[in-house]
């Protein structure tokens, strides 16, 4: 059951800042200290409090690189971030593709009437495909 949690809090962090492409964006802050720079990514305000929830139940937000920014913003360590979605977001595709029916009529997910227009090769082929395999 908590992997159902899991992979809720990823596609909750992945759609909150996939949708920011429609909007404002994703937007990063200039940092320097010394000789070193980065440039974290700004959370959105308008779904902060979700992605930092998501964040939290999936490892923290030290884990994800999510703290403080100017102006009391939140900011988020663009690796680290990556470190963390990428693994989870892998996850919950093996989880979604070990439950997508394979060209097996018999296999676990598949309707009795196998013949259905849905479970056609072409189907499975587009779902494959958008899912990148």
């Amino acid at each position: 059951m908590r992997d159902t949690f899991a992979f809720t809090d990823t596609l909750d962090i992945l759609r909150h800042l996939r949708n920011t492409v429609h909007g404002k964006g994703i937007q990063a802050a200039m940092r320097q200290s010394g000789p070193n720079r980065d440039a974290p990514i700004i959370l959105p305000s308008a779904r902060e409090s979700q992605i930092l929830a998501s964040m939290g139940n999936l490892g923290g937000r030290d884990a994800w690189g999510a703290g403080p920014g100017a102006g009391g913003m939140v900011t988020v360590n663009p690796g680290q971030f990556v470190e963390q979605l990428l693994p989870a977001v892998i996850r919950l595709l093996n989880a979604v593709m070990a439950a997508t029916p394979s060209d097996d009529a018999g296999s676990p997910g598949a309707p009795a009437d196998a013949d259905h227009p849905w479970w056609g090769e072409r189907n499975r082929l587009s779902v494959s495909w958008q899912l990148g395999f």
